[in-house]
C-alpha cells in the first residue's frame, strides 16, 4: 500500500512512474499517494499495469503524465480498481489521454477523470477491442481531443467492452456542441447492467452521457445499447447531428 508518497520525473519506455507485471501483486494508491510529471516513449505514463490488481483510493492523484497510450494509466492486462481519487490533466498521443485500456479490466465506481487530452481519440478513456471499462460511478469531465477537440470519443471512445450502471456520468455540452461525447465504434455496444441514477445537474432529466458514433458506418436497425430497463434510455442523448432515434425497447437505432 502506498501513502504519502510521490513517484515523479520518471521515463523510460513504459510505466513512466510505476509498472506492475505480476500476476500476484496487489497495489493500493491510498491518501497522499501522488504519480506526477512522468513520461515516457511507450504507454503508461504515470502506470503501466500488465498483470496483477492496482486499485485507486481517495486522496490518490496521477496527473501530468505523457505516454503514447495512457497518459495517466495503461491497463495491458490484469484489473484496475478506482474507487475514488483524480485521474487528471495527463496527456496522451495518439489515445487514452486519461486511461487507455488495452486488456484487462478498469472499474471506477467513483472519483474523477478530467482534463485530460488523448490527441487522436479517448481523451478520457480510450477501451481497446480487448479491454473491458465498467463504469458504476464517479464523473468524467473536461478530457480533449485534437489540438481543436475535433475528434471523437473526447470523454470515452468505445471500441471494446463498455458496461455502464449506477450514478456513472460524464459532463454533459451545454453550447450545442458536440463536446465531452462517448464515441461507440461501429458494431459496440453500450451495455447497461444496472439502473442508472445519474445526478448529472447540466440537463433535465439528469443525463449520464451523450453517445456519439460515425453515421455513415451504422444503418437502422442496428443496436447500440442493451437494457432490460427501459428508462434508462432517458439517461442517454444522442449527439444532435445523428440522422437516429434509439428504440426504447429494443435499444436499436430507427
Amino acid at each position: 500500500r502506498f501513502e504519502n508518497i510521490t513517484l515523479t520525473g520518471s521515463g523510460g519506455t513504459g510505466g513512466g512512474g510505476l509498472s506492475i507485471n505480476n500476476s500476484n501483486a496487489g497495489i493500493t494508491l491510498g491518501q497522499g499517494a501522488y504519480i506526477c510529471g512522468n513520461a515516457t516513449t511507450g504507454n503508461g505514463g504515470g502506470i503501466l499495469i500488465a498483470s496483477g490488481q492496482l486499485t485507486i483510493e481517495t486522496g490518490s492523484t496521477i496527473s501530468h503524465n505523457k505516454a503514447s497510450n495512457g497518459g495517466g494509466i495503461y491497463v495491458g492486462g490484469g484489473s484496475v480498481t478506482f474507487t475514488n481519487g483524480s485521474i487528471a490533466k495527463n496527456t496522451a498521443n495518439p489515445s487514452g489521454g486519461g486511461v487507455y485500456i488495452g486488456s484487462g479490466e478498469f472499474t471506477m465506481d467513483g472519483g474523477e477523470i478530467k482534463a485530460n487530452i488523448g490527441t487522436s481519440s479517448g481523451g478520457g478513456v480510450y477501451i481497446n477491442s480487448s479491454g473491458t471499462f465498467n463504469f458504476a460511478g464517479g464523473y468524467i469531465s473536461g478530457n480533449t481531443t485534437g489540438s481543436v477537440n475535433a475528434n471523437p470519443g473526447r470523454s470515452v471512445y468505445i471500441n471494446g467492452t463498455f458496461n455502464v450502471s449506477g450514478s456513472a456520468a460524464c459532463e454533459m455540452p451545454t453550447n450545442g456542441t458536440i463536446t465531452n461525447d462517448v464515441f461507440l465504434a461501429h458494431g459496440k455496444q453500450v451495455v447497461i447492467t444496472g439502473i442508472l441514477s445519474s445526478n448529472n445537474a447540466s440537463s433535465t432529466p439528469a443525463k449520464s452521457f451523450m453517445l456519439n458514433f460515425d453515421s455513415t458506418a451504422w444503418q437502422a436497425g442496428e443496436t447500440v445499447i442493451t437494457t432490460t430497463n427501459t428508462q434508462d434510455y432517458q439517461r442517454i442523448d444522442l449527439a444532435f447531428n445523428l440522422p437516429f432515434t434509439i428504440n426504447n425497447t429494443s435499444g436499436h437505432l430507427q
